[in-house]
């Protein structure tokens, strides 16, 4: 392998500890824009130019607020003709749940069924061949019905579609209609976030800055790389280390090695040993914990991290 000037990358941890991190939004957040319909139809985009509208019901009774009330109108082939979309940039495998409220006027043709679909996509903009497609709905008639699911998504998605509409039996050419409301997108509440390659960077523990790692992730494999650019006991003497093995889901399992022997610009024959075991995990794309464990030594040590560079740019804490 290429041997890497250990004290290069020192140096950039020492020079950048101070830089602060932020995420744009939290878990729970709804990630939808306008999900509520408080005053219009703002944001949500209507592709196929089907009837939809605002509307003064709201689910929550609130007389400042409303909904959107939707149409299937023609001769039904079964299927649903989709109304109202918005796309959000979300990428990476993650924990996800999406719904909303709706609600069938009593009036409606049987089997009248309002569904909220989920796709997700490999380019930012929706764009592209889905990876995913799901949906829920309800025949519920008369009362506001709460309807969602859950779903952990492709690690190559880029962006995230939900779209509105309702469905009626095959056939069917009465025109039938639904209400929408408070539609939401939003992270579930576990403690850890699924490892994808957008985990790549530089991460160091902001107790013991002038070292840290630089981890290389390759989802196509499955293989979790680290460097550890740190120190041994004796003052100003320089430790590498490297950490590699596999992950699946939010778990990286890994073996600790240590590299000797290496001269500058030299071929001479680096020796690599396994000298431990380490499992990371990621609480955000800006924090994580490394817990390892050195041969001979008799419990694992906890070590909180932070990533030393600005996250991604749909980085989502």
């Amino acid at each position: 392998m290429t041997r890497v000037r250990p004290y290069l990358n020192i140096a950039l941890f020492c020079t950048l500890a101070a830089v602060l991190f932020s995420g744009s939004a939290l878990a729970g957040e709804n990630y939808l824009t306008n999900g509520g319909f408080d005053e219009d139809l703002s944001v949500w985009v209507n592709t196929w130019d089907r009837r939809g509208e605002w509307d003064p019901l709201d689910a929550a009774g609130d007389p400042a607020s409303g909904s959107a009330l939707l149409y299937n109108e023609g001769e039904s082939n079964g299927a649903t003709p989709l109304v109202l979309d918005q796309c959000v940039r979300f990428g990476g495998a993650q924990s996800l749940e999406w719904g909303g409220q709706v609600r069938i006027p009593s009036d409606q043709p049987n089997g009248t069924t309002p569904n909220i679909f989920f796709l997700t996509f490999p380019e930012d903009n929706c764009g592209g061949s889905f990876l995913q497609l799901e949906n829920v709905g309800t025949q519920t008639v008369g009362d506001w019905v709460a309807i969602n699911n859950q779903v952990i998504t492709d690690p190559a998605t880029a962006s995230i579609r939900i779209s509105l509409g309702l469905s009626k039996p095959n056939g069917e050419t009465a025109t039938a209609s639904s209400y929408f409301d408070d539609v939401y997108l939003r992270r579930t509440d576990s403690t850890y976030r699924f490892i994808d390659d957008r985990m790549t960077g530089s991460w160091y523990n902001p107790d013991f800055p002038g070292q840290g790692f630089v981890v290389d992730i390759s989802p196509s494999i499955s293989l979790f790389f680290g460097g550890w650019y740190t120190w041994t006991d004796t003052p100003g003497a320089i430790d590498w280390m490297t950490l590699q093995g596999e992950f699946s889901g939010e778990v990286a399992n890994l073996k600790i090695y240590r590299s000797s022997g290496g001269k500058f610009l030299d071929p001479t024959e680096v020796t690599t040993v396994p000298i431990g075991v380490a499992e990371v995990r990621f609480i955000s794309c800006t924090e994580a914990e490394l817990l390892y464990k050195f041969d001979g030594e008799g419990d694992f040590t906890l070590m909180p991290l932070m990533r030393l560079l600005p996250a991604f740019y749909d980085c989502v804490d």
